[in-house]
C-alpha cells in the first residue's frame, strides 16, 4: 500500500479496510496488517 495525494491505495486481494475511531486499519484474515489516521489522507 501506498500513499498519494490525499487517496489511500490498496493493491492487494485480501485486504479489507475499516475505521477504528479516527484511523483507518487496513486488515487481513482477522489481524491489523497497518493503521492510517484519517487527517493524514
Amino acid at each position: 500500500m501506498r500513499q498519494l495525494l490525499n487517496t489511500l491505495f490498496v493493491t492487494s486481494e485480501d485486504i479489507y479496510l475499516s475505521l477504528d475511531g479516527e484511523n483507518v486499519v487496513a486488515n487481513r484474515v482477522g489481524e491489523a496488517v497497518a493503521r492510517y489516521p484519517l487527517h493524514t489522507l
